[in-house]
């Protein structure tokens, strides 16, 4: 099994007799839970991309601000080759009681050899997020893929405004992709 790459929360489920197909003196206790708590990115050299985040910078932290949070991206391809327009969907969220005004999600790709910095690719302007709230954004890239062949990785990242917001950790969902 591989942990998470994605920093917060996650839920290990365990059931090796979901079924219970295997005879038991007792089948109610065939499954169990962990929470499992990912802190940081940690790659191991020659691994995996490493996870930057573009908009952390001089972010203002504000305990009783607004927490903005980009849990997913979908729709992104794991290998392109050729031009190619692609369509990620991104969730981006407001994980608190307090309402945030205007606030941009931001995208990004960088290389995994380290030869490409973070390029700002697109971004999309959210009016505002209620409390707890959470808003699907579209956007088409137009993919040229006379990049070099290689491992990128595809940032979404929100407050780009650098509105005050609690924490700053958890402003990007990383997909990490290969050219060919």
């Amino acid at each position: 099994m591989t942990a998470p790459a994605q920093i917060g929360l996650w839920l290990l489920y365990v059931c090796p007799d979901p079924l219970n197909e295997v005879a038991e003196k007792n089948e109610q206790n065939n499954c169990s839970t962990l929470i499992l708590t990912v802190k940081e990115d940690v790659t191991e050299p020659g691994g995996e991309c490493v996870r930057l985040n573009p908009v952390a910078e001089g972010m203002p932290l504000d305990p009783n601000g607004p927490n903005f949070t980009v849990p997913s991206i979908g729709g992104f391809p794991g290998l392109l080759s050729g031009d190619i327009d692609v369509n990620p969907i991104t969730r981006v969220c407001n994980a608190s009681g307090v309402g945030a005004g205007r606030t941009r999600l931001k995208y990004y790709y960088w290389s995994c050899d380290g030869t490409i910095h973070p390029q700002e690719i697109d971004g999309d302007t959210q009016d505002g997020l209620g409390a707890w709230a959470c808003e699907d954004e579209r956007i088409n890239i137009g993919w040229a893929t006379s990049q070099s062949s290689g491992n990128y990785m595809f940032a979404a990242c929100a407050n780009a405004y650098h509105q005050p917001e609690q924490t700053a950790g958890d402003n990007c969902a990383y997909y990490p992709f290969t050219v060919r």
